[in-house]
């Protein structure tokens, strides 16, 4: 591979800037719709880096790095050098803003790798409008979990908040199944639906039985595509323990739900659940309609969520179907025993 042309390097130290404050060092990389989609545009961003590292004067702490790539064609191998001339530099990554590109389940277990070699924790991972599928969605899972760094600390003194973690609009087609293993992992998710509440350096499931560990906005939304087979429970459990071993995480105990630790522990019944934390168009209905209507039983007719349609995030566990108006259907809390009234689902 040829080295990259002096200009090449100029151009592409236009986008790579050296920020301070706060007693911290920041390289941000703004390259938003700035191709990287070949081997010589991201090898002439890594000379840039290299560059901007190398004649940057000392002070101000250790450096971490500010990653903006949205829509720029990164692919999993440009993903790995970039990532890798990072490292070599000492620098971790806070945010990477990486949606909308060609990456794949192979670059989704970089992140993950690079994820667990950091001994600082990324605060925010923008996935979403990739080709991930169920294993990449699991081994980027199994790698928050695992962390201590998680949930992390943004300012020194703050309460603790989840890693903001987009991951809709991918391929992984049991979504539903991805979200059960994981959490049997031990891995505390918060759905963040509650817009207002949950941000970036909030979460509205923080209280006294600790935090989450990712906040997961709308990870039930996503793409299909023609002939993709959707994986069973038996084979997403076989890849977190091929997932696991490849990164060196401990595997759980069978049968072991979330379980917390102090500084994270699990979140009993009495926590905050879906139907507490949905949007103001649910019209909650009372514990009373709910018992009168009782449970929907699980098998053919049952209404399910339509994956293109499902805008508003996870469902909540147990469905009325015989309360179902146009669109719309009616879903019972399984912890609560609330009805709410939610739009976007459709009979399956």
């Amino acid at each position: 591979m040829s080295r990259p042309a002096r200009s090449d390097v100029d151009d592409w130290e236009k986008h790579v800037v050296v920020v301070r404050g706060r007693g911290q060092k920041f390289l941000c990389l703004k390259l938003t719709e700035k191709p990287l989609g070949t081997t010589e545009q991201v090898s002439a961003l890594c000379s840039a880096i290299a560059h901007v590292c190398a004649t940057t004067k000392g002070g101000g702490g250790p450096m971490h790095a500010n990653v903006d790539a949205m829509d720029t064609g990164i692919r999993d191998e440009g993903l790995k050098q970039m990532l890798e001339t990072l490292t070599t530099r000492g620098i971790q990554c806070k945010v990477l803003r990486l949606h909308r590109n060609c990456l794949t389940d192979v670059g989704a277990v970089i992140l993950a790798e690079q994820i667990l070699r950091q001994t600082q924790a990324v605060e925010e991972l923008h996935l979403s409008y990739n080709e991930i599928s169920e294993k990449g969605a699991l081994a980027l899972g199994l790698a928050i979990q695992s962390h201590d760094a998680y949930p992390l600390t943004r300012v020194r003194g703050s309460q603790p908040v989840p890693i903001w973690f987009r991951l809709e609009r991918n391929f992984v087609g049991n979504a539903r199944g991805v979200s059960d293993v994981l959490q049997a992992q031990g891995l505390w998710v918060c759905d963040a639906q509650k817009r207002d509440a949950c941000t970036q350096t909030a979460c509205i499931a923080a209280g006294a039985n600790g935090v989450p560990k990712a906040h997961m906005l709308s990870f039930l939304v996503q793409r299909t595509r023609r002939g993709q087979p959707e994986r069973s429970t038996a084979e997403l459990q076989a890849l977190v323990a091929e997932l696991s071993d490849r990164l060196a995480i401990p595997k759980a105990r069978s049968g072991q739900r979330a379980a917390g630790t102090k500084a994270n522990p699990a979140p009993s019944t009495a926590s905050t659940c879906s139907a507490g934390s949905v949007e103001s168009s649910i019209v909650t209905e009372g514990a009373e309609a709910a018992r009168d209507a009782g449970r929907a039983p699980s098998g053919a007719g049952a209404v399910r969520p339509a994956t293109q349609v499902l805008d508003n995030g996870p469902a909540l566990p147990v469905i009325l179907p015989s309360q179902v108006e146009g669109d719309s259907c009616t879903w019972l809390c399984g912890i609560c025993e609330t009805v709410a009234r939610r739009p976007g689902y459709t009979r399956g």
